[in-house]
């Protein structure tokens, strides 16, 4: 039997007969080849011939007497074929490795509709693509670890249930709008969403000590930013930390103060006693505290201004529970105390 090149889409490719080393394939009346194999690119017709023995004859030749167990034919020189433990394929391919291809080469298979190629791996210049944008699906198993390396260092490395970064910084990249680290939405019906913590090392030396944790908003050249917390829907701050100081219920107004706490307004004032404890609130300006019996004192005065002397000097006590509200206005308490001589009453400088 004669083989010639078999052509398809422009490549010819070679066939590959096992047989015996040494046996006479003419004598054998199976097989002659007349000619040697070639690989052609049918876009360059550039040519490599692969013999098997005499590729100077049209004479049948011998299988060589040793080769290899295992080795692929991969050039041959007159009567001399080269075996190599590797698939060499392109020009000036990589000298070492099983598969040894050129610089750009790549891995294609057909989707499973039969309607579009994927990219499995691709190189060139070197730079390595695994996948493509296409609908592929990307899974890497191992029984134990898996670790990507950079410059030879295991940057990340994924043990069972652990997730281990060696960076010093993990960064997203600029062009990113509003990146979000969050844990997957679990929509069973009666599901208790789980505990998301955020920690600093720990040390266990005998005379140790943990390390901070440091939460910094963004800087900018004409302000920085602010650290939000935000209630569970998202739509509103309940406290922000910025330059100036920390505001509670919304972005600060602290008049020029640096290092201070700003109270915004409650959106809704509280009307029922909080246990063990108390709540700080604003309202109309005023500083507010209502403690656990109901008595809520107005310790920062905005209002009511005095309906006697019309300033805003008053203080307010009140208990809606036991029906009762005490109004004190400090500066008619010190005109009516003032003849006894320990209050003693100024007026600033350009007021009369």
């Amino acid at each position: 039997m004669s083989v010639t090149r078999n052509v398809l889409d422009g490549l010819i490719f070679g066939v590959r007969f096992i047989l015996a080393a040494g046996q006479d394939v003419a004598e054998r009346n199976k097989l002659n080849f007349a000619a040697p194999f070639a690989v052609v690119d049918n876009t360059t017709e550039k040519r490599t011939d692969v013999s098997i023995a005499n590729a100077s004859s049209s004479a049948s030749g011998l299988l060589p007497q040793t080769t290899g167990a295992n080795k692929v034919l991969i050039t041959s020189s007159g009567n001399a074929p080269i075996w190599s433990s590797s698939l060499v394929l392109g020009t000036n391919p990589s000298t070492t490795g099983t598969i040894a291809t050129q610089n750009a080469c790549s891995w294609w298979a057909r989707n499973s509709g039969n309607t579009d190629n994927v990219r499995l791996i691709d190189f060139a210049s070197s730079t390595l693509q695994i996948g493509q944008t296409a609908s592929l699906t990307l899974s890497l198993h191992a029984s134990t670890t898996v670790s990507l390396l950079i410059g030879g260092n295991a940057r990340l490395t994924v043990a069972d249930a652990v997730a281990t970064l060696s960076l010093t910084t993990f960064q997203f990249e600029r062009g990113v709008a509003s990146p979000v680290i969050a844990q997957e939405t679990d929509t069973a019906g009666s599901a208790t969403g789980d505990t998301l913590t955020i920690q600093a090392q720990s040390c266990s030396g005998a005379t140790s000590t943990g390390g901070d944790l440091v939460h910094k908003a963004g800087t900018g050249t004409s302000a920085s930013g602010k650290q939000r917390f935000k209630n569970a829907a998202g739509t509103a701050d309940r406290l922000v930390c910025e330059d100036n100081g920390v505001s509670i219920n919304g972005a600060g107004s602290f008049g020029g103060g640096v290092g201070v706490l700003g109270v915004l307004n409650a959106t809704t004032v509280p009307n029922t006693n909080p246990t063990g404890g108390g709540v700080l609130y604003a309202e109309a300006g005023a500083g507010k505290w209502r403690g656990s019996g109901g008595t809520v004192t107005t310790f920062g005065p905005a209002e009511p201004h005095c309906p006697t002397c019309g300033r805003d000097c008053a203080h307010e006590w009140s208990n809606d529970a036991e029906g009762w509200h005490l109004s004190v206005c400090m500066w008619c308490l010190t005109d009516a105390l003032g003849g006894l001589g320990v209050i003693r009453k100024e007026q600033c400088d350009g007021h009369s």
